[in-house]
């Protein structure tokens, strides 16, 4: 277990300030577009799971919106490793947590098309019910 964890954040690359050449501004740059990225992540699955606490019950397949939100979730971390990754050469890690949105990309893209037709037949007849009354 020592060595799965010692490979997973070895130091033996060299850090991406190195390919930066450590200059300030293009680093600072890198690092603020990063925190920002990252925070927006974060944020959309926070405001959704409000959104879904509130009126979950009322949603037609919920653990669609869970899916976005992990999936949101583990692109905000990757925005993090970015920034951690311009000092300690994590690539391991980074390749993991890719590994991971990648798999819930593919099952989220794989679940959803199906539903989509579903999903928009059912609010066009909500929205056509709303209209009558």
């Amino acid at each position: 277990m020592d060595r799965v964890l010692e490979t997973i954040i070895a130091d033996r690359f060299i850090p991406e300030g190195y390919c930066m050449v450590w200059r300030p501004e293009l680093i600072w740059m890198n690092v603020l577009s990063d925190i920002t990225l990252a925070l927006a992540y974060f944020a959309i699955p926070a405001s959704a799971a409000f959104f879904i606490h509130r009126h979950g019950k009322a949603l037609p397949y919920p653990w669609i919106f869970r899916m976005c939100g992990i999936f949101l979730v583990l692109c905000g971390l990757l925005h993090i490793l970015s920034i951690i990754e311009i000092w300690q050469p994590v690539y391991y890690l980074s390749g993991i947590i890719k590994v991971f949105t990648s798999a819930i990309a593919l099952a989220l893209a794989a679940f959803s098309l199906p539903l989509a037709p579903v999903l928009l037949n059912r609010w066009s007849q909500k929205l056509h019910t709303d209209n009558k009354g």
